[in-house]
Formats: structure tokens, sequence, C-alpha cells
């Protein structure tokens, strides 16, 4: 593994993450190192103001008995705002892999060698 921060950047720069993986990493990301204290990402935001009250609004709605049309509307925009909550995100980590895999590839290691080779050169 004699590959040198040089080497590295140059195949590394060749498979840049394209805008839209950058921007759901952004969105999951809860700190950058500037800040101190608790910090969450939007996508926990989303999660904590938006999904949780759907939620346990729809749990309510069941336990007291409401007609099943309200507790499927409820049910319906609790499930449109998980899909567009990870959905994204699980797209972006494929593509991430997939992005990570041909640098690896390109500079002849494994899956672990690189990421060994990552530890060492930024670690």
């Amino acid at each position: 593994m004699d590959i040198s921060l040089e080497q590295f950047n140059k195949i590394y720069n060749k498979y840049l993450p394209n805008k839209f993986i950058v921007f759901i990493f952004k969105m999951a990301a809860k700190d950058d190192e500037k800040t101190t204290g608790i910090k969450i990402s939007i996508m926990d935001k989303i999660a904590y103001f938006i999904l949780l009250p759907l939620f346990l609004i729809g749990m309510l709605f069941t336990i007291i008995g409401l007609p099943k049309t309200y507790i499927g509307i409820v049910a319906l925009i609790y499930s449109i705002g998980l899909a567009l909550l990870v959905l994204p995100a699980f797209v972006a980590v494929k593509w991430n892999n997939f992005r990570i895999k041909k640098i690896a590839k390109e500079l002849g290691l494994s899956l672990i060698e690189y990421n060994k080779l990552v530890d060492k050169l930024f670690g």
C-alpha cells in the first residue's frame, strides 16, 4: 500500500461526488468541527417535527377508534414523508458506495485496504 497523497487525490478527484450526494450527506450531517454542543441534522428535524407527530396522531386515532378513513389519511401522509426522506438517502448512499468502489478499483485496493489507506492519509 505505497500510495501517496498526491496519487490518491489524483484518482479521487476523477470521481468526485455529484451534487445530489453532497446535498443528501449535508442534510444528514449532525455537526461540523467549528460548532460545539448538540446539533441535529435537517433530516432529524424533519423526523422529529413532522414524522413523529404524524405517527403519534395515527396511533392516537387508532387507539380512540376513529374511522379508518382518518387513520388512512394520516398514514398516507406519513408514508409519503418517510419515503421522501429515506429513498433519496438510500440512493445517495448507493451512488457514493459505487463511487468509492471505482476509486478503490483504480487504486488496485480492496475496500478494506482503501479504508485503511484513507485512515492513514487523513486520520
